[in-house]
């Protein structure tokens, strides 16, 4: 919001060395008209087009648009639009000016006839960022002859109160009575606001309300129709502007609005009405009633997923162009779909476009980034009172207490483990928490080094509990380590705000990506894991960069490590069976709602789904098994001392497979463009199904022989230009080209896995199991097949290998 008079700077955000920059006003960047352009060769205020941008703009040394001395017809969205190395980066501005009563010039009492709109309403209560709070409505309400009105309403039910007395009060004299109501509340303000807001006296308010020639457009007509909300409520509207029609208010709100939407276009072609536009509502910036197009969505997902990456770079010290090409790769090869999570949101939302707006702000505002306030133009419905108690919240939750290098979390799970005489070794007391955060102050005293976890893993070893208290791992990273890390710092950006937007963790899952080998040369892992144009995988360096980087909680999980195996899950189904109610207890403490009966299968379903950045799962998968299945199994979750066993490998080495021939039958799938549904038991089967159709009709997609035959999928590219199959030959042709698609699967994981190639993936397994046994996989053997898996997209398999597979001893088969 600007005066009238006064001059504005609008900022254009970027990171990098522009090749150009271009400020334009309007609502589509491709369209709209330039004001001030500038190239390395201009001179830094730019060059401006048309006559009044050249009076009155310019750019300054950041690339940012100066206006002087704004003007009514000033007001509107203007665009920056930059290209750095190649990339069209987009920054929207809304900006509405006002004008201020000059002192010694004030205009007479204005006098409103006829009655208030819903949208008028709308606007007194949510179209202001009100600072004098909701007590001053309550008591206009008061004033209006509505004495019982609770206190402590929020603004929503404030709201429905007026729309109620405006359907009661059915004389002409609305508007005037809420004026003075309003003024006896001392809300005068707020009038002048709905009002005057873009109106430089009350004269030429007056006129303008008068007219009969303002147009509304569609998006200000479907805005006014959502915000009015009610069904039955649009349906008296409708009926004040139209006497004698009615709607039907049954079914679904969004169809409701475009029938009523229909009725209202049609309504505002006839003939003229007198007091058309404030009949129907307080004009708003057209910019903000319009649908959010993709040039903002990619705008602001570049800005909301580059903050990690910002943060790291500064902690590392990595030079703002190489920072501009990695946030360009991150878009290029992103693990995360944010902008179809986005999109997806946008579109399923109910609401109009100026709501979604003030939705998308608010959601910014509640995950306290300051960087992407009114990013969606300046809706003003989130007051900087509720913002405060919001940061104050995300504050107070940030609050962890360490002692001498452990943290108050390993405290607390230590006292959980012990047994009464256990506690009564480390002290005395009644509160077992208390107890050993005493214990581990007074080794604090004795040693001068200022840390104790030596000391209390010594302690705890005596007992057997020394998995409390893990040592930081020495092993170089392996590269899904790092993958993991990436996959976490994104989500420090994203899954914050998709909680404020209100998309469920589960609903997250699907936008996760799978892995390609672009992922791992790009983006976010180019900080974390290249130092100087080669591969980092110190641990400790890539931890210490995320404790400068302000990810502390990160980096304690890549020191002492968090993930769990597949051996760690069978190992929790061996032996004695967990009755009904203990998978009950299971799924509680894991916050699971899955009714699978298998532990395996449960567990597995839960490690997929999303989870806070900070999640330690073989923490939060030991803490849940304890009061279930007892110390022994959760302390083997902590340990993961059932990996080096091998008496799981088998049903390991089974779940593997079936993932792998799952995952390369989905990527045959992609390139032949048929969508497998995940709850089929049998992909294969339509998928050979598709393909069969497919040669017979000639529908096979383009180049798709070169796709599958770069994908690894030869065998299956020569057999399809072959062509079709002969009569009565379907099911022998399906065998066929099953068998070669299990042959072309079979070969890639044999070269992967070092092993002789042969057509059958149970014996590749075989082979591999039996090298492992003649040769164990020592530290630097292990993360070298970890990485060629990740890189061939087996990131389950790679998994496994980190985590320590071995495979059962031959005198265990």
């Amino acid at each position: 919001m600007v005066h009238k008079g006064d001059s504005v700077v609008l900022t254009c955000r970027f990171r990098g060395t522009p090749l150009a920059v271009y400020w334009k006003k309007g609502d589509d960047p491709k369209t709209a008209p330039n004001l001030v352009s500038w190239i390395p060769t201009d001179d830094v205020t730019g060059l401006c087009e048309g006559e009044r941008p050249c009076q009155i703009m310019e750019m300054n040394e950041n690339h940012s648009l100066v206006i002087k001395e704004v003007s009514i017809a000033d007001q509107g969205r203007y665009i920056c639009r930059v290209t750095v190395r190649g990339i069209l980066i987009h920054n929207f501005t809304d900006i509405s000016v006002f004008c201020d009563v000059e002192k010694g010039n004030v205009d007479p009492p204005m006098i409103i006839e006829g009655k208030i709109s819903f949208y008028e309403l709308w606007f007194l209560i949510f179209g202001k960022d009100n600072d004098d709070g909701l007590e001053k409505i309550r008591d206009t309400i008061r004033h209006l002859g509505i004495t019982d009105v609770e206190d402590g309403l929020n603004a929503a039910q404030y709201y429905d109160v007026l729309c109620n007395w405006k359907d009661h009060h059915k004389q002409d004299s609305q508007a005037m009575d809420l004026q003075r109501a309003l003024a006896k509340a001392d809300l005068d303000r707020a009038w002048k606001e709905i009002y005057g807001t873009q109106m430089c006296t009350i004269s030429t308010y007056l006129d303008d309300r008068q007219r009969t020639d303002a147009e509304l457009s569609e998006d200000t007509l479907e805005h006014i129709l959502w915000q009015i909300g009610d069904p039955d409520r649009i349906d008296k509207f409708l009926g004040e502007l139209i006497p004698g029609k009615r709607i039907s208010v049954a079914g679904k709100k969004k169809d409701i609005v475009a029938e009523a939407l229909r009725d209202l276009i049609q309504w505002c072609k006839g003939p003229p009405q007198q007091n058309l536009r404030y009949t129907v509502s307080f004009a708003v910036p057209e910019g903000l009633l319009e649908e959010i197009g993709d040039y903002e969505v990619i705008g602001f997902i570049q800005r909301l997923a580059g903050k990690h990456c910002n943060n790291l770079a500064e902690s590392i010290g990595t030079p703002t162009e190489a920072l501009s090409a990695i946030l360009v790769e991150n878009d290029k090869a992103t693990v995360f779909d944010t902008q179809g999570m986005i999109r997806d949101w946008i579109s399923n939302e109910e609401c109009s476009n100026f709501e979604k707006r003030h939705r998308l702000n608010v959601a910014v505002t509640k995950v306290c980034r300051e960087d992407l306030e009114g990013y969606f133009g300046a809706t003003d419905l989130y007051t900087s009172k509720e913002a405060n108690e919001e940061r104050a919240r995300k504050d107070s939750n940030e609050v962890s207490r360490e002692y001498g290098g452990i943290s108050e979390l390993e405290t607390r799970r230590i006292a959980k483990y012990l047994t009464d005489s256990e506690l009564k070794h480390l002290g005395e007391g009644s509160d077992p928490v208390k107890v050993v955060i005493e214990w581990v102050n007074s080794l604090l005293e004795k040693n001068l080094n200022g840390g104790c976890r030596k000391r209390v893993h010594g302690t705890l070893k005596e007992i057997g509990l020394q998995a409390l208290m893990p040592f930081q791992i020495k092993d170089k990273l392996c590269l899904v380590e790092v993958l993991d890390v990436a996959v976490r710092l994104l989500m420090t950006d994203i899954q914050p705000f998709a909680k404020a937007l209100g998309i469920s963790d589960q609903k997250l899952i699907k936008y996760r990506i799978d892995v390609t080998p672009k992922q791992l040369s790009n983006g976010t892992l180019t900080l974390l894991a290249k130092d100087s144009n080669k591969i980092n995988n110190d641990r400790s360096k890539i931890s210490s960069s995320l404790s400068k980087a302000d990810y502390d909680d990160l980096a304690l999980l890549l020191k002492y490590g968090c993930a769990i195996s597949l051996a760690d899950m069978f190992a929790l189904g061996y032996g004695p069976v967990p009755n009904s109610s203990q998978r009950d207890e299971l799924r509680h403490n894991l916050g699971i709602a899955t009714d699978d009966d298998d532990i395996v299968g449960m567990l597995k379903h839960w490690k997929s789904m999303a989870h806070p950045p900070t999640y330690n799962p073989r923490t939060t998968l030991a803490d849940a098994v304890l009061p279930v299945l007892g110390k022994e199994k959760a302390l083997s979750v902590l340990s993961g001392t059932s990996r080096q066993s091998g008496i799981h490998s088998e049903k390991i080495i089974r779940a593997l497979r079936e993932g792998i021939l799952f995952r390369e039958t989905c990527r045959v799938a992609e390139i032949i463009n048929v969508l497998l549904p995940s709850v089929d038991d049998d992909p294969m089967t339509k998928l050979l199904i598709t393909l069969e159709d497919q040669v017979k009709n000639d529908s096979l997609p383009e180049d798709v022989y070169e796709k599958l035959s770069v994908a690894g999928f030869k065998g299956l590219s020569t057999e399809l230009k072959r062509g079709d199959c002969q009569e009565n030959e379907h099911e022998s042709t399906r065998m066929r080209r099953r068998d070669i698609i299990q042959n072309d699967i079979s070969c890639r994981i044999a070269e992967v896995l070092g092993v002789k190639k042969t057509s059958s993936l149970s014996s590749i397994f075989e082979a591999w199991e039996e090298k492992l046994r003649k040769n164990p996989l020592k530290e630097d053997k292990r993360r070298d097949l970890s990485d060629r898996l990740l890189r061939a997209g087996y990131e389950d398999f790679a998994h496994e290998i980190m985590t320590g597979f071995v495979p059962r001893p031959l005198d265990q088969k």
